[in-house]
C-alpha cells in the first residue's frame, strides 16, 4: 500500500500529469490525494529531480509513473499497466567491433557491433566503497525495485522487468539488439533507472508503474494508446493508496 503524504509521486511529462490527475477524477470521482511532481523527460533530468525531492521533501517511498513501450504484449498489452521488480539501462557502457570470420568486403565495411554493459567491463556505475556519503551497495546496470503485493495480482507480473533507455526504439534493428541483450524486458521507458539509481543511493524504496501505450519501435503516434494506457495505470493505482 501507499500513503500518499509519505510518498513521493513522480511523472515524466506534463502532458502525462494532466492526463492522470483528470482520469483519476473522472474514475475515482475525487481529486488524486498525494502531490504530483515532473520527473522530467529522460533518465538524466528524473535522477536529478529525485535526488532534489529526496533531500527536501524527505519522503518514505518513491513512485514513478507514466506510459511506456511494451516488448511483450503477453505479459504488458497496450492498454494494461505492471508494477516492475526490476529496471536495467541501456546507454551507459562501451561499444566494442567484433571479428567477423567472414572476409569479405561487405562485413569489412559493416562491422558488427558489441555492447558491452558496465558489469562486463568491469565498471559499475558505483562501487560501494566510494565512501561513507552513500551506504549504497554495488550498481552495474540493473537496480530492484519495490513492488506493492495485492490479492488477484498474477504472479507474472510480480516479475517483470523494464528497460530505461536514452532514445527510444525507432527501429526494428535497435529492438531486435535490445531484445538480445535485455532477453527478459518487457517495457522500456526512459526515466525508471535514473529515479531508482537517486532512490538506491539514499535508501529509499522505489517502485515504478507503467502502462503500456505502444509497441516498442512504433514511432507513429496516430496508433498509440496514451489515454487506455494511463486509464489502466489509475486502475492499478486505485487500490493501493490511502489518504
Amino acid at each position: 500500500m501507499f500513503t500518499a503524504s509519505s510518498t513521493l509521486w513522480l511523472i515524466p511529462t506534463k502532458i502525462e500529469r494532466d492526463l492522470f490527475l483528470s482520469l483519476w477524477v473522472a474514475k475515482i470521482g475525487q481529486p488524486f490525494p498525494g502531490s504530483v511532481h515532473p520527473a522530467g523527460f529522460g533518465s538524466i533530468a528524473a535522477a536529478a529531480s529525485t535526488m532534489h525531492y529526496l533531500d527536501t521533501l524527505n519522503p518514505q517511498r518513491v513512485c514513478l509513473i507514466g506510459i511506456a513501450g511494451t516488448y511483450c504484449l503477453d505479459r504488458f498489452a497496450p492498454g494494461t499497466a505492471c508494477f516492475f521488480s526490476q529496471v536495467e539501462t541501456d546507454g551507459v557502457g562501451a561499444e566494442s567491433l567484433v571479428q567477423r570470420p567472414d572476409s569479405s568486403a561487405e562485413h569489412h565495411q559493416h562491422p558488427k557491433v558489441l555492447r558491452l554493459l558496465p558489469s562486463q567491463l568491469g565498471l559499475p556505475q558505483w562501487e560501494q566503497s566510494y565512501g561513507a556519503d552513500f551506504q549504497a551497495t554495488t550498481v552495474g546496470e540493473q537496480l530492484g525495485l519495490t513492488t506493492p503485493t495485492w490479492d488477484g495480482e498474477s504472479e507474472q507480473n510480480m516479475d517483470a522487468k523494464l528497460l530505461t533507455v536514452g532514445i527510444a526504439s525507432g527501429s526494428p534493428g535497435t529492438v531486435e539488439l535490445r531484445r538480445s541483450q535485455f532477453p527478459a524486458v518487457v517495457g522500456e521507458d526512459m526515466e525508471g533507472f535514473g529515479t531508482a539509481m537517486s532512490c538506491h543511493l539514499k535508501g529509499v524504496p522505489c517502485s515504478i508503474l507503467r502502462g503500456a501505450s505502444n509497441v516498442v519501435g512504433d514511432r507513429d503516434p496516430s496508433r498509440w494508446i496514451i489515454r487506455e494506457a494511463m486509464s489502466a495505470v489509475v486502475a492499478k493505482l486505485a487500490p493501493l493508496v490511502s489518504s
